[in-house]
């Protein structure tokens, strides 16, 4: 191979790798920096001695058939299979439904739905922190008092065993807050005095702007004011502005659980656009089984909680405010296409 031949290929090869370089530099600005976690190897595992009063035996958590005034103690087991001590924090918590329309047992200590006629977490022990020695089965009892004011439906609510002094999984945000991702294990605890069932019934309660996790969403705060569980719900909802016809917002879900005499934030995303100040109407259809609830409501943004919640907004698309990382990614297409043009002209001289 000649010198030229030598020189030429050597060019090629480092206008090739800043191609590269610049091509991943370029990608770097439209994807998301991902964390990626591992899950813990939970070393400890839970089960519950199920009393003579447990309504279905063949199921793993509490059922509980149970009368007024009742009192009983409840066990459970918490079996440590690694070769060290651990902690754990035990909680009774009720039974509430999150923003992605999931029935969760993991919060103690919320406010209850205006709906609800007994709460469990009146009814048990507050958490509690417990030890449990290395490669032990260790068996943990509280008591349940059952209210002396009989209750109908379903009470619903979970024993959480979270395991404390393990390494937790750690992520940052967008905003560098650092997010612990902990493990736990729930016994469902399930209580009824009765077989009486109820029909389904759903509340539409209020709507409004509000931030998720520095994302911007309509929500529409959605009520199960029964005591029994709701499942499969589909929703279908549009925001317009008022007296108009035309969507600016919308969101089609199904699949949502609600807990019993629970309330949740329905989230209707505002697909990273700016909020805008002014009068909206919520159209919502909510779906389950053979019935359906529709609901409209008007609500307002105000120009000062627009300005905020877009000022602290993580992801929007405005140009405006988006001008110098445009103008870097102009510069750098220009780059690419100048590289690329050098890189033709060099093989066609070939």
């Amino acid at each position: 191979m000649g010198i030229g031949g030598f020189i030429g290929d050597f060019n090629m090869k480092k206008l090739s790798i800043i191609f590269s370089f610049f091509v991943l530099l370029l990608a770097s600005f439209f994807t998301t920096d991902l964390t990626t976690t591992q899950a813990a190897n939970l070393n400890y595992t839970v089960s519950p001695d199920l009393p003579d009063n447990q309504a279905d035996s063949k199921i793993s958590y509490f059922d509980l058939n149970v009368k007024p005034g009742d009192t009983q103690k409840l066990t459970f087991h918490i079996n440590n299979t690694d070769n060290s001590d651990h902690k754990y924090l035990i909680s009774i918590n009720r039974a509430s439904t999150n923003v992605n329309g999931v029935i969760d047992y993991s919060k103690h200590g919320t406010k209850a739905d205006s709906s609800i006629q007994a709460d469990i977490e009146k009814m048990v022990p507050q958490p509690k922190t417990v030890s449990v020695p290395a490669n032990t089965d260790k068996k943990e009892t509280f008591e349940l008092k059952v209210p002396e004011k009989e209750f109908k439906g379903i009470v619903l609510g979970g024993i959480q065993i979270k395991l404390l002094d393990s390494p937790t999984a750690k992520t940052s945000d967008k905003k560098g807050v650092t997010i612990n991702n902990q493990y736990a294990y729930v016994i469902g605890l399930q209580l009824q005095e009765g077989s009486e069932k109820f029909q389904p019934h759903l509340n539409l309660r209020y709507v409004k702007s509000k931030q998720i996790n520095y994302q911007n969403y309509i929500i529409a705060n959605i009520q199960n004011d029964q005591p029994a569980i709701i499942n499969k719900i589909k929703a279908d909802a549009k925001v317009t502005k008022e007296g108009s016809e035309e969507p600016v917002y919308k969101l089609e879900k199904d699949g949502l659980d609600m807990a019993p005499n629970s309330n949740f934030d329905l989230p209707v995303s505002t697909d990273n656009t700016p909020l805008k100040s002014g009068n909206y109407t919520l159209h919502l259809k909510l779906t389950e089984k053979d019935k359906t609830w529709n609901f409209t409501k008007d609500f307002n943004i105000s120009t000062t909680k627009a300005k905020q919640m877009n000022k602290t907004a993580v992801g929007e698309t405005n140009t405006k405010n988006n001008w110098p990382m445009m103008a870097v990614l102009a510069f750098l297409i220009l780059i690419i296409a100048a590289l690329l043009t050098i890189i033709i002209k060099s093989k066609n001289k070939k």
